[in-house]
């Protein structure tokens, strides 16, 4: 199975620290990210090749949706899931509108969507149970 190469996008260390953990669980991942602003992330993707970002659209410094959408221009092979606790529906359509693959939420079980996610990042519509 592949291994994927996966960044951290949020600003809260101990949810960055439990979303790692539980990809750490699922396997077949390798964190080589984690940042917790846009501006650190985008100059992340200069020097490291990645496969899927998670990025909280919330992020301090700079909105989200603005960031996946650089992101996905400085390099559109890169899967992006957007997620917050914020769970409003024009969130959601603006990520998905600039190329995210997905959103989940912060305050649901999100485990067999992120095996999915880790198993065809780029089949996209990724979200929440």
């Amino acid at each position: 199975m592949i291994k994927r190469k996966v960044i951290l996008v949020e600003n809260a260390e101990f949810l960055r620290n439990a979303l790692k953990n539980t990809l750490l669980c699922i396997g077949n991942v390798e964190i080589i990210g984690e940042v917790s602003n846009g501006k650190e992330f985008l100059e992340l993707l200069d020097t490291k090749k990645t496969d899927i970002v998670f990025i909280d659209i919330k992020v301090p410094t700079d909105e989200g949706v603005e960031i996946t959408k650089l992101a996905i221009e400085k390099n559109p092979d890169i899967a992006i899931i957007g997620f917050s606790s914020n769970d409003t529906q024009c969130y959601i359509d603006q990520l998905i509108a600039v190329g995210a693959k997905g959103y989940l939420s912060k305050c649901k079980n999100n485990y067999n969507v992120l095996a999915e996610i880790i198993n065809n990042p780029m089949s996209g519509n990724f979200f929440s149970d």
